[in-house]
């Protein structure tokens, strides 16, 4: 999947409904004990790149799933 749109702002959601993130990496402590170490990089990486916070990742996780949104700023 590919778009460019230049004066537009792109945001991705992705959603399942399994047990959730803590659950599945034993939840408390460092990010990467909640999220993962991939989910910590991305994390990280965006806010490099766009420090203003105009590109982020939001995670919300609950035992009835887990719902992931990625904002990205226009080009």
């Amino acid at each position: 999947v590919a778009r460019h749109t230049p004066e537009a702002a792109l945001t991705v959601t992705v959603t399942d409904t399994g047990v959730g993130i803590p659950a599945l990496f034993g939840g408390a402590g460092s990010p990467e004990a909640v999220y993962g170490v991939g989910l910590s990089n991305v994390t990280r990486r965006l806010a490099h790149l766009y420090p203003d916070d105009t590109g982020r990742l939001v995670i919300r996780s609950s035992p009835d799933g887990t719902v992931a949104t990625l904002h990205l700023p226009p080009c």
